[in-house]
């Protein structure tokens, strides 16, 4: 991946407040362009973003989705950008077909990797466009059950968060996500700790929105570090 970057792209990084510095002192135009793309692609905390020399986007890449994914996720991420084929034999593990499926990598937990962490944004309101704010936590190689332990902190932005941990249940019209444990109005600058027993190993989605009654369009960060320990 290296002779990749080095080889194929131009790479800098820079502080989103240093991106608003620069764009408003920039007397260059392309250079104010530049300023004005990044700030329309910037995803809070942490992206990367891949533009062409004529700044059109090619790829973008949240924080979360780049830890989970490893270098072969990003090297496939750059590929994809320059237009090559690029192999998927490490994306998220197949879910049956009447099983909706949030698009964000899951968080699989093992007796042998048991913790998780997820850093992301809150959704603007619940199951907004669809899946919005929507994550799995993967528990299958716990089959004979145990402790889902969620310990929720959120950033010190003006938005306060709602988190629910949900189970997915059969029923007459196909499949229901039911909450069982929450954490609603979470205060920024806040820790929240979410316990959950389950019976068996099963995929688990975790919801993360902004707390009804927020106003404004802010937003917040949150981090969310996720244990499990098997039944004694």
């Amino acid at each position: 991946m290296r002779s990749l970057l080095r080889e194929r792209f131009v790479n800098a990084w820079c502080l989103a407040k240093e991106v608003e510095r620069l764009g408003a002192a920039a007397s260059e135009p392309r250079l104010a362009a530049l300023c004005r793309t990044l700030r329309e692609n910037y995803q809070y905390p942490v992206d990367t973003l891949v533009l062409s020399p004529t700044l059109e986007r090619l790829a973008h890449r949240g924080v979360n989705e780049a830890i989970t994914d490893g270098a072969s996720g990003y090297a496939r991420m750059l590929r994809g950008a320059l237009g090559e084929p690029t192999a998927a034999k490490d994306d998220a593990p197949a879910v049956s077909s009447n099983v909706p499926t949030p698009g964000k990598r899951p968080v699989v937990l093992t007796p042998a990797s048991p913790k998780g962490e997820l850093l992301d944004v809150l959704a603007p309101a619940k199951f907004a466009g669809g899946m919005g704010g929507i994550f799995t936590i993967d528990t299958r190689a716990f089959p004979d059950g145990g402790t889902l332990t969620l310990t929720i902190r959120t950033g010190s932005a003006e938005a306060s968060g709602s988190f629910e941990l949900m189970t997915l249940r059969r029923h007459a019209g196909g499949m229901a996500a039911m909450p069982v444990a929450r954490a609603h109005g979470v205060a920024p600058s806040t820790t929240r700790r979410l316990v959950h027993r389950f019976k068996r190993g099963e995929r688990f989605w975790f919801g993360a929105w902004r707390a009804d009654g927020t106003t404004g369009d802010g937003t917040n960060a949150f981090q969310v570090l996720v244990e499990a320990t098997p039944r004694e």
